[in-house]
């Protein structure tokens, strides 16, 4: 909870024997800071609330500020006696109000007199009906105990070469005054590391977000039994922030989810993400949470509808490649192994995940000379089929099997071109289809990121990229006929 928190709840003047009562309920590290968070909570009301609750004492950070927690008191009121305090709001009698959430009056009475439990679905049912804008589900969840979900996998434990990236992203999430939640987007090419710098940024940022962090893989160019469907993460979601009673329909679970996350400081990571209707979904409505989404599909709709700082990761610099690989083979083997590092990164197309498993099978013979192994390696079909059912060749299939069946033909022709870049005319000679028919399907290679367009209208692809290409096009040409790529998955 967050100093500016204690004021939404209520507070209370920390003097005589409530100084006394508070101090005893403090850990003995939080002693010395009392005389400091006294005064901030004195500014509330002087008035100890009316009917049943308690005071909370807990440590708290500021939200967006960084250091040594302190430590604050609000008051939890007992959910009976906010939803008395809602109903006479709305001059409801119980009769009226156990005919609009359909329960028994009498029930709502013992609720109210805390003779019985708040439920969460009667939480839910009431909060609606009286549109208190989430208080009762809130009150509801204060009653059962805080529940600060942590869901963050591991950081990477080395991330090269991207300190630029991860600061316009650390600047993009700072606090803002929009009212709305803060969001970010990476997106990339298949294999440039873009799960692996969200992790690390989520991770340096977590202190800022008390209540805590989930995370969800939806695997969204996966093949669709192994996708996520916005559904199904919205019930891994509510049941780690506590919920024990999850909707049916994910409209309605979206619902609960933006309830619970009310005056939250929670951060949210959705990586992987192939339709923009799934972050739709998760997005929350508190000003407090921040969304971070991985794409390798580009989402420029996110910069448009919620104002996100959008980063687009690109390949390592050769330098950082060759960095990357001696760190995995050591690098006397680097330095001996000489231009032949730099030739390896170059076929690699400089991606993070290729450099790595390219690095793998180097190291997995330690007395062979590097730039023999190189060498056995620069042949297309050995590096690609040599790495056996690696996540690398996977990767790139999931992207192609996003493609319409001409778009995957267009991509197989551009990968057996001599050269790894041609210009857009160049390309609709190749294809021998129309200049604006090759562009429409350039757009499509391109949000996939299995092409680069630059400002001069150059289409690139890179090494690993083109050898997967032409890995397709080779099965073509084995059985004497087109394979297309399955349909476009939801």
């Amino acid at each position: 909870m967050a100093i500016d928190e204690v004021e939404t709840h209520g507070t209370c003047r920390l003097v005589g024997g409530w100084l006394s009562r508070v101090r005893r309920g403090l850990p003995p590290e939080a002693s010395g800071d009392v005389t400091q968070w006294r005064t901030r909570v004195a500014r509330g009301p002087s008035d100890v609330p009316r009917g049943g609750g308690r005071f909370e004492v807990g440590s708290v950070r500021p939200s967006g500020e960084t250091g040594t927690a302190t430590w604050g008191v609000r008051w939890a009121v007992n959910p009976g006696v906010e939803l008395r305090t809602w109903r006479a709001r709305r001059r409801l009698s119980l009769r009226a109000l156990a005919s609009r959430v359909s329960c028994d009056y009498g029930y709502l009475g013992k609720i109210e007199n805390g003779k019985a439990n708040l439920t969460q679905g009667m939480a839910v049912a009431c909060d609606q009906a009286l549109g208190a804008n989430g208080a009762l589900i809130r009150a509801w969840k204060t009653a059962q105990g805080s529940v600060r979900p942590a869901q963050l996998p591991a950081a990477p434990a080395l991330l090269l070469g991207r300190e630029n990236e991860l600061a316009a992203l650390a600047a993009g999430l700072r606090s803002r005054d929009t009212g709305s939640p803060r969001v970010a987007a990476i997106d990339g090419a298949a294999g440039v590391g873009k799960t692996a710098l969200a992790l690390r940024l989520a991770h340096d940022i977590s202190h800022q977000y008390v209540d805590g962090h989930l995370y969800a893989d939806f695997g969204g160019f996966a093949p669709p039994e192994k996708a996520a469907s916005a559904g199904k993460v919205l019930m891994s979601f509510l049941t780690a922030m506590g919920a024990t009673l999850v909707p049916d329909t994910a409209v309605e679970r979206a619902s609960l989810y933006r309830s619970l996350l009310i005056e939250r400081n929670t951060l949210i990571v959705l990586d992987n993400v192939n339709d923009l209707d799934d972050v739709e979904q998760l997005m929350p409505a508190s000003p407090g949470c921040a969304v971070l989404v991985t794409s390798r599909r580009a989402l420029p709709s996110l910069v448009a509808r919620h104002n996100a700082t959008r980063v687009v990761v690109r390949p390592l610099s050769e330098d950082k490649s060759i960095e990357l690989m001696s760190i995995v083979i050591g690098n006397d083997r680097a330095e001996a192994a000489g231009e032949a590092m730099a030739m390896l990164a170059r076929r690699c197309g400089h991606l993070p995940l290729a450099l790595a498993l390219a690095a793998e099978q180097i190291a997995m013979y330690p007395n062979r000379p590097v730039v023999e192994l190189v060498d056995e390696m620069i042949d297309d079909e050995d590096r690609l089929r040599a790495w056996g059912n690696t996540n690398l060749r996977e990767v790139l299939s999931w992207s192609y099997r996003n493609l319409s069946p001409d778009a995957a033909l267009l991509f197989q022709v551009f990968s057996q071109h001599r050269d790894s870049h041609l210009s857009v005319a160049a390309a609709a000679a190749l294809a021998g289809v129309p200049a604006l028919q090759v562009r429409r399907l350039l757009h499509q290679l391109a949000s996939l990121h299995l092409v680069e367009i630059d400002s001069d209208q150059v289409i690139r692809l890179h090494e690993v990229v083109r050898a997967y290409g032409r890995d397709l096009a080779t099965a073509v040409d084995a059985e004497e006929q087109r394979i297309w790529p399955p349909p476009t998955v939801a």
